[in-house]
């Protein structure tokens, strides 16, 4: 928002406490950025901008002497014109908010976004599950199926198992949704948290494992020890 100075009147104005010489109508004097706090101080151009004198311009419209003389001092100015404001509406109360949603940039940006491919949600699939059997067990409500539309980007694996027992986690994979499921990745828990011979597997910006259609989920590989909770967690993006 700029602060632009127009004398009215048909003669010079100076405005001593700045230095400056506001030359008659119809010329105008931009304050520099690096003096807004000289001119925020100065009692000489709130007087000339009180008579009439002065009139404030904030870069798109005159303000009146109330509007023009806070915008002086630093304070911000209590009414706007907003572009594609059309209902009129006035900032100043406790409630109000700034309208600031560019709907054209919006458009513009998501259709770059769009062209590149770059369009994200991201993905976080967790949940802690009590071990009851031997077996090879699904955990539940860890199940993701990639949107139509859609590539699933892979970020991280992990978990941890509060058993003193080494036990394993499996991602699976189904593509197309039928058929058999086939892993992708296989971590090692021990109590509290991955072995040593383990850490969390993680893959940056992430990689590709899944189109439209696949499905995931994790499993605990079958043990005679499969006893506790275990916490698993993938995160990703649909791309």
């Amino acid at each position: 928002m700029s602060k632009i100075l127009k004398n009215t009147t048909v003669s010079n104005i100076s405005i001593t406490d700045t230095g400056v010489v506001l030359l008659a109508s119809p010329n105008t004097y931009t304050i520099p950025e690096q003096d807004y706090l000289l001119w925020a101080a100065s009692s000489n151009i709130i007087t000339q901008i009180g008579s009439g004198n002065v009139l404030v311009n904030d870069g798109s419209s005159d303000l009146s002497i109330s509007e023009g003389s806070d915008l002086i001092k630093g304070i911000f100015p209590k009414e706007l014109k907003l572009i594609g404001n059309t209902d009129l509406t006035k900032i100043g109360n406790l409630t109000d908010k700034l309208k600031v949603v560019d709907q054209d940039a919006i458009i513009v940006l998501n259709a770059i976004a769009a062209a590149l491919g770059v369009t994200t949600a991201g993905i976080f699939i967790e949940n802690e599950y009590q071990l009851s059997t031997t077996a090879e067990t699904d955990i539940p409500s860890m199940t993701y199926t990639v949107p139509a539309g859609k590539a699933f980007l892979l970020t991280s694996f992990m978990g941890s198992y509060d058993n003193p027992a080494t036990i394993h986690l499996r991602l699976r994979k189904q593509t197309g949704g039928v058929g058999a499921w086939n892993q992708l990745c296989r971590i090692t828990l021990e109590v509290g948290g991955q072995g040593q011979s383990t850490i969390p597997l993680n893959f940056g910006n992430g990689i590709k494992i899944g189109v439209a259609g696949d499905k995931f989920k994790v499993t605990g590989e079958a043990s005679v020890k499969n006893k506790g909770t275990i916490w698993s967690c993938f995160t990703g993006a649909e791309v």
